[in-house]
């Protein structure tokens, strides 16, 4: 994991790092203790190690796509997502990708085009920017495959998706997704950040395939347990 996080990983500091740190220290915010000089983007060794790898495929719809995950999402994992989304700590979002590449380089699947599942437009316009591109651009750099952002959420009156069961995610995934144009046999790569119920994959999907799309599959930075 450590070769994922960044052009040089995990790095011991120099000597006059090692002096501020002593007389200004700082912790790791995914587990709260002394960062030390093994650290990267303000989190330390154990937490990135930590981190629970699930390189495994799902299926997610009856229209045959995939979910790839990268990783568990574990409380450590929810801490990392939370830093980055709600502490607009974009930088956390390269490793992220990296993890991401290093999955797909596992899969057979070539896709034409990376199309990330846009968030609710009110949470894009406070953060400022949408996690599922931002995790999507390390792998569309290293593996050469371009960014479409074809998907569209409607702007509907904000609903916390996380507070709704299975068929209350699926009824308003199914309302408020578009594409903007015809995807002509395009074969498609999802980007998310996370996955629940698979529901908002499932809708993003089947949106995909009426325009035209030959081929859909899903890649997630985590994956929770409620989906199996």
């Amino acid at each position: 994991m450590s070769n994922l996080i960044g052009p040089r990983g995990l790095r011991r500091y120099t000597l006059p790092w090692l002096l501020l740190d002593a007389a200004l220290p700082s912790s790791c915010f995914a587990c709260g203790k002394r960062l030390g000089s093994r650290q990267a983007l303000g989190a330390c060794h154990r937490c990135w190690l930590g981190l629970d790898p699930e390189p495994e495929m799902t299926r997610t719809s009856p229209d045959g796509a995939t979910v790839m995950s990268a990783v568990r999402y574990t409380g450590l994992a929810r801490r990392y997502l939370l830093r980055a989304k709600f502490g607009r700590r974009r930088e956390l979002f390269d490793p992220m990708g990296r993890m991401l590449l290093a999955v797909f380089r596992q899969q057979p699947f070539r896709p034409g085009c990376i199309v990330p599942v846009p968030s609710h437009p009110w949470d894009t316009w406070t953060r400022g920017f949408t996690p599922s591109l931002e995790i999507a651009r390390p792998l569309a750099r290293a593996a050469g495959i371009p960014i479409r952002p074809l998907l569209h959420r409607r702007w509907r009156p904000w609903t916390p998706i996380k507070r709704l069961g299975r068929a209350g995610r699926e009824a308003l995934a199914a309302t408020v997704f578009g594409v903007r144009c015809d995807l002509d046999g395009a074969s498609v790569l999802l980007i998310d950040d996370l996955v629940t119920t698979g529901s908002t994959l499932a809708a993003c999907s089947r949106r995909c395939i009426e325009a035209g799309a030959s081929e859909v599959h899903g890649l997630v930075w985590a994956r929770a347990a409620p989906f199996l």
